[in-house]
């Protein structure tokens, strides 16, 4: 009895101190932490200036992201400010981490990020929202530490008995313990909002009599359309407090690297991925990646998401990853209907039909596997359908649209366009070959030319499938000459080759793309001094070389006028810079750190190209 009572102690203890971080925190309207301090400098410098913003329906209607915008390109007279909005309705911050990669990251090289989650993350008791969270923290940290984060926490309804009692609900707590422990700015929009439902000029929701002002019959400002949705007017509110947090901490404008704190929640979804199908591990779907094929998929097709659709059983996706979560991008709507994901031989269903699917929209799907390892998926339409009797009563308030259009509810197909995966692939293998001009390589038992992609697929004796996939290209070799000439008695030091004798030479130097290529040099030596045979030497030298970042060019000994042009090519005779520099007594500096490994030509200007090798 005293050890269970011991244990049981024990165990809450360790409940209660697990759960301690995630208490509901005090309401405050903004928190500064450590600013945005690289924004802020590029602002200060009238830089070009990139901003994301990531979330759910909130954010991507045009309320207070676009207002946001404007704003800052007014008030900080900003005329090359780019924005991109990568939210989509629904979602919540689990979604959002594992599409962080694609949807937003890939865009562009972030300056600032705002991330509004706290609605979609509903009343935030699942684990998931901290390790969203946290995940999304630490990639975009990863891809460039100088992005600056702002996280924002929108309002609900059901939120408001929390901040009665002057705290955040718990989804927002959540959301804010992850950005205390990494100092991230977050706006907290409650404490506004219930300021002004105190007066009597604002109420919360009510039928608007004025579409333009947002108010309703009896003059009041109506600030949501619904429970969550803000009225023109709530955006409008999101808007300005944010404008008057931004103007107190604009003044830090001292750039600095954000340094990627410890984890606070080990396990969070930092290497969750969300990848492309591969198509030799697809069997019967019908891929669409055009618009026209299925008209209702047009909206959602782009030059980076393509569909697999089926309503038949026999028709799988197949993959092997080792980790301990699984998931599918998939299309909700009309001719939704059951599919399975099997992992191990063992099935479980899932369903793309729900209560508002009379329209098409995006939904993610998520299976927690109970071990750590390797798994084996299959994913594929179940057998099982919905009748028109039963998606009539899945629908909440809509009936009377499948009643009307029986004809586009009348199928049960799965679509989806991605999986998602914590963990790796295995069992798929990726060659990168460059033929270097010649004609051909053969692989896997065929023979390729030209570039391109290509799998073979093989069968695992459990049934799946390991595939290989070739990326080709075809780059050629260069073979470069030369001719100089000396003066009998003189040497000429040439690749590492220190030259007395006429002859032909060569050196072998592997370039950028993985290719060799020659040079060779027709050297002879001159027996007059005769002025009119003599070459006109080179009047200036570089060093070193080769050089990883800087060289030097010293024409001391000739009369290079002080801002001289120097240009600098590549093997295939593309210039790469073209500037002029300023020689102190014949002597300059030149910058190579933009330019990739590899061979290059310095001419300083009429004179012979200088061969040097950039580390």
């Amino acid at each position: 009895m005293k050890e269970t009572l011991i244990l049981l102690i024990i165990l809450f203890l360790y409940i209660n101190t697990g759960y301690a971080q995630w208490e509901k925190r005090d309401t405050v309207e903004f928190q500064a932490r450590d600013g945005l301090p690289n924004f802020f400098n590029k602002v200060q410098n009238n830089e070009v200036i990139n901003v994301g913003f990531f979330g759910g329906s909130i954010t991507e209607n045009e309320g207070w992201r676009p207002k946001t915008v404007a704003w800052l390109r007014e008030y900080y007279h900003l005329g090359m400010l780019n924005d991109f909005d990568a939210s989509i309705g629904g979602t919540n911050s689990k979604f959002g981490v594992f599409r962080l990669d694609r949807d937003l990251l890939s865009k562009a090289d972030f300056d600032l990020i705002f991330v509004e989650f706290v609605v979609n993350d509903g009343w935030g008791g699942s684990s998931d929202v901290q390790k969203s969270m946290e995940g999304m923290v630490r990639k975009i940290w990863k891809q460039n530490p100088y992005t600056d984060i702002c996280f924002v926490y929108t309002v609900s309804g059901s939120f408001f008995d929390d901040y009665e009692e002057g705290l955040m609900n718990l989804s927002a707590s959540k959301h804010d313990a992850i950005a205390d422990h990494y100092s991230i700015p977050a706006i907290f929009w409650g404490t506004e909002v219930t300021k002004l439902l105190k007066t009597d000029s604002v109420v919360y929701n009510d039928r608007i009599a004025n579409h333009r002002t947002s108010q309703n019959s009896e003059g009041q400002y109506v600030f949501a359309i619904d429970n969550v949705h803000p009225t023109d007017y709530g955006h409008g509110v999101y808007a300005s407090v944010l404008a008057r947090s931004f103007k107190t901490i604009n003044h830090n404008t001292q750039p600095k690297a954000h340094i990627i704190q410890p984890k606070l929640v080990p396990d969070n979804y930092e290497f969750s991925k969300m990848l492309s199908p591969i198509l030799p591990n697809n069997h019967g779907f019908n891929q669409i990646d055009m618009a026209g094929e299925v008209p209702y998929l047009d909206h959602f097709i782009n030059e980076e998401t393509f569909y697999l659709v089926s309503e038949q059983s026999s028709s799988s996706y197949t993959f092997s990853f080792i980790g301990d979560q699984v998931g599918v991008n998939t299309i909700f709507g009309p001719t939704g209907g059951y599919f399975i994901i099997e992992v191990d031989g063992i099935p479980r269903d899932f369903i793309t039909f729900d209560g508002f699917s009379t329209y098409y929209r995006k939904q993610a799907y998520f299976y927690q596997l109970p071990t750590y390892g390797e798994h084996f998926v299959k994913i594929y339409p179940s057998d099982q359908s919905l009748s028109l009797e039963e998606k009539r009563d899945i629908l909440y308030t809509s009936k009377d649209d499948i009643d009307e259009n029986p004809d586009k509810y009348n199928k049960n197909e799965f679509i989806f366009s991605d999986v998602f995966i914590v963990g790796e692939l295995t069992n798929y293998l990726v060659d990168t070959i460059n033929l270097c001009g010649k004609e051909g390589i053969v692989w896997n038992g065929n023979t390729y030319s030209e570039p391109g992609t290509y799998y073979a697929t093989f069968t695992l004796p459990n049934g799946f499938d390991r595939v290989f996939q070739l990326n080709l290209s075809n780059t050629p070799s260069y073979f470069l000459e030369y001719t100089d000439t000396i003066q009998a008695g003189e040497n000429l030091i040439w690749e590492g080759q220190t030259l007395t004798e006429a002859g032909i030479y060569s050196a072998k130097y592997t370039t950028v793309n993985g290719c060799d290529s020659i040079l060779r040099l027709d050297l002879s030596v001159r027996h007059t001094t005769s002025s009119n045979e003599r070459t006109k030497d080179l009047t200036f030298s570089i060093y070193p070389n080769p050089s990883m970042d800087t060289i030097f060019l010293n024409a001391a000994s000739s009369s290079w006028p002080s801002k001289s042009r120097i240009t600098i090519s590549d093997v295939e005779g593309y210039v790469v810079k073209d500037q002029y520099i300023q020689l102190v007594n014949g002597r300059g500096t030149i910058d190579i750190s933009s330019l990739q490994k590899g061979i290059y030509f310095l001419k300083l200007g009429k004179e012979k190209a200088y061969r040097f090798v950039k580390q």
